[in-house]
This record gives structure tokens, sequence and C-alpha cells, in this order.
């Protein structure tokens, strides 16, 4: 059975409930989560997009994001996708929510009309202990934000909304005093 998705008016208030794939076709607006996993050193990790994805294959994007499905929170959506992606066991109190954001990126036919709960996880992850989800991910790297910055510059990386990276560099500039 196709995942159930929440719909939303452009304001976020819950209309209905429908497949992801219609979602996905009309353009309905629906909730999603993307978490950025940072280390002690600043250092930002990224998961390359498996070439098996429709939208977006073969770009770097943050460590994992995923639907929020029907009767979930963003929280448990967050624990579930990185567990899924990334074969991360992480707890709840230790995501920090950053902001909720509104997003609009259309692709090959998919449009995403999102509002995207967006968290930070600090954590001192060893790549070779991830288990990639190899429908979801290729594979995953750390990059310092120097190294991240200069790939927004180029098609490599899935550009979001502005305003998450904006909010995301602050957040690293206020924790890791960046110059």
């Amino acid at each position: 059975m196709e995942e159930l998705i929440d719909v939303l008016d452009e304001n976020g208030i819950l209309k209905d409930v429908k497949q992801r794939s219609e979602v996905h076709n009309k353009g309905l607006w629906h909730r999603s989560v993307h978490v950025w996993i940072i280390n002690s050193d600043g250092n930002i990790l990224l998961q390359k997009r498996s070439e098996q994805k429709k939208f977006f294959p073969n770009v770097w994007d943050c460590a994992y994001a995923g639907h929020i499905s029907h009767g979930e929170t963003a929280i448990t959506t967050a624990i579930r996708e990185g567990e899924e992606e990334l074969g991360l066991k992480i707890v709840g109190s230790n995501l920090k929510h950053l902001f909720t954001n509104k997003e609009s990126i259309s692709y090959c036919g998919i449009i995403n009309n999102e509002f995207v709960d967006i968290f930070i996880y600090e954590c001192d992850i060893n790549l070779k202990s991830l288990t990639l989800q190899k429908e979801e991910v290729a594979k995953a790297k750390w990059v310092t934000v120097e190294e991240f910055l200069k790939m927004l510059k180029t098609d490599k990386v899935l550009h979001h909304d502005e305003k998450e990276y904006e909010i995301l560099y602050k957040y690293l500039e206020n924790k890791f005093v960046l110059r």
C-alpha cells in the first residue's frame, strides 16, 4: 500500500489525507523533515541521493530527509528516516529543531510543496558504521562548511530554499565561530 500523507492548505492547516503520488502529482502541500548532522569539528554529513530516486537523483543533500506520514510527528519521522536511510539509532531528544520552512521545488513532473521541519543532530559518526539504504542513498561523506558553500554554487547539491541554508550557516557560525 502506498504511503498516506496529510494534505495541508497554504497556511499549514490539515485539509485531507492522500496517497504520496497524488500529493506530488497535484503539488499539494504536505510536511517533511530535513536532518543535518554536524560533527564536533563543525563538518556537515551529506548523502548522495541514489540514482534510482525520481526526485533529484545523484545529487548531494542533507544527511537525510523524508515525508511525514499520516499520523506521524516530525520527531518520529526524523527517527524513522535516520534508521531507514543510514541505519542510525537516534533518540528524539538529541534532535534540535531549528525552524519550519515553507518550500516549493519542482523536478521532472514532481511538484514538492512542503512545510519542512529542519533539525540538527550533533554526532561524531564513523562513515563505515552507516548502513545505507541503497534505494535512497548512494553514499555519504563529511564536508567542511567551506566545501559545502562551494558545492552550493553547483548543480551537485539539491537546492532547497535559501532560508534553510542561511539558518544552518548561522547555527554553525554561532556554535563553531566560523569566519
